[in-house]
């Protein structure tokens, strides 16, 4: 498998005051690639990202700017929508939004002045989050996304437990 990389030399490295020819040297074994880069990259105030299909190497200024943004869709009916006591079905994107946002690196997202957004969209019976965020962000909103469900189905069997005993 061949990986194009870049080098951003025009502002990225020069941010981190790192020339391009700086030597590293490193000694890793059984190590997956994306672990190895954030180990080599983090000791020289650097970071990476995919960008146009190419691993482009670069400051996290830089890295979390609106250039490197990418924008997804995350199905969350299951976390967004319940019934009132009136037993309405109400959509509430709120509360997701607001824990996203202040527990997942709170300095990332627009309204605390970073360049990420999200925005919750009820189309048709589809309940999604629509988020720009980095790549480094995506991951981390899967697994929260992910514990949050986890917990959410753990109360589930909890609650229904208790019904049946």
């Amino acid at each position: 498998m061949k990986i194009e990389i870049w080098l951003d030399t025009t502002n990225g490295l020069k941010d981190g005051g790192i020339e391009p020819d700086t030597p590293i040297t490193v000694r890793l074994k059984d190590c997956r690639l994306e672990r190895a880069l954030n180990l080599i990259l983090d000791d020289l105030s650097l970071t990476w990202t995919i960008h146009n299909d190419v691993l482009f190497i670069t400051s996290p200024q830089r890295a979390n700017s609106e250039q490197f943004l990418d924008t997804r869709v995350y199905d969350v009916a299951d976390l967004v929508v319940y019934q009132d006591r009136r037993v309405h079905r109400v959509d509430d994107y709120k509360a997701l939004i607001a824990t996203i946002t202040s527990t997942s690196r709170p300095s990332c997202w627009s309204e605390n002045g970073g360049s990420g957004s999200i925005h919750g969209a009820s189309l048709g019976t589809a309940k999604v989050l629509v988020i720009s965020q980095t790549r480094a962000m995506h991951q981390e909103l899967a697994t929260l996304l992910e514990q949050i469900r986890d917990v959410a189905a753990n109360f589930l069997n909890l609650i229904g437990h208790r019904n049946h005993a």
